[in-house]
């Protein structure tokens, strides 16, 4: 683009297209991962093939279960469980995890009515926070 003669440069953000991002090698090493309370309760399990940038993703991005649900009282950590030499067998031990532990935080990956999964986030924070919080309400005092 030219204004008066002068070259600009715009940048554009955008993701593109689902159809034309570039897909995981389901051969490449991927890892498994759970994200523990302050009472070692397992409440979201995941995978990953970059545990690294993962974590920053829980950390700091707005739907990050990290960014969310911490609080100064509970405090989440992020643990690297195991190395899987695929994504299928990864995907298989991270079904199994989810099914054993029953992670609070695992939306829409587990048996509970989405409802009752979102009744048990809110007793989870009142339980280790001292108040109830969710994405969509603002902090509502422990009664």
């Amino acid at each position: 683009m030219r204004i008066r003669g002068i070259p600009i440069c715009v940048k554009l953000n955008f993701k593109a297209p689902k159809k034309l991002r570039k897909k995981l090698d389901p051969n490449a090493p991927c890892f498994l991962y759970n994200i523990v309370d302050c009472n070692g309760q397992v409440v979201y399990v995941g995978i990953t093939n970059n545990p690294k940038v993962r974590e920053g993703q829980h950390k700091n991005s707005k739907k990050g279960i990290i960014k969310r649900f911490q609080c100064l009282a509970c405090n989440l950590k992020f643990l690297v469980m195991k190395k899987f030499s695929n994504r299928k067998k990864c995907k298989v031990a991270e079904t199994l995890e989810i099914k054993m532990f029953n992670p609070i935080f695992n939306d829409g990956e587990s048996d509970v009515p989405p409802v009752q999964q979102w009744e048990e986030q809110e007793k989870w924070k009142v339980k280790n926070c001292g108040f109830a919080c969710t994405p969509y309400s603002p902090l509502i005092p422990a009664a």
